[in-house]
């Protein structure tokens, strides 16, 4: 029988009206590259860095932006956030700085362009 493994998961992320600006923002602050692109102007586009794939969806929903968060497991959160903090980064959600939290996870969180809250993080042993 074939064994059967699921992979990876690439979330569908509101990227807003500006595609193109949400990309930049996600190239610039944390060393994603575009892999496809649709439309002129963009309507959909798929960027990725290491492991990591997502589909940034052209709209104007607000809400659903809003009401949206992905976790992204890093190895070396603390160094990813020194980086951005040395950078001089704007993303770092003002409640998302650096910390342990009580589930056991060292974590950063931040906020895109359009409002979309991901949140970095590792455990940490």
């Amino acid at each position: 029988m074939t064994q059967v493994r699921l992979e990876s998961l690439m979330p569908i992320v509101p990227a807003g009206p500006d595609v193109d600006l949400t990309i930049a923002f996600y190239e610039r602050e944390f060393g994603f590259t575009t892999r496809f692109k649709d439309g002129s102007p963009t309507n959909m586009a798929i960027i990725f860095r290491d492991g990591v794939e997502m589909m940034l969806q052209k709209t104007e929903d607000k809400h659903w932006a809003s009401q949206t968060a992905y976790r992204i497991r890093v190895r070396n959160v603390a160094a990813f956030y020194k980086q951005l903090v040395d950078a001089g980064s704007k993303a770092i959600h003002p409640n998302g700085k650096f910390e342990k939290k009580p589930w056991g996870s060292h974590e950063f969180s931040i906020i895109d362009p359009f409002g979309v809250c991901i949140a970095f993080y590792e455990f940490v042993a």
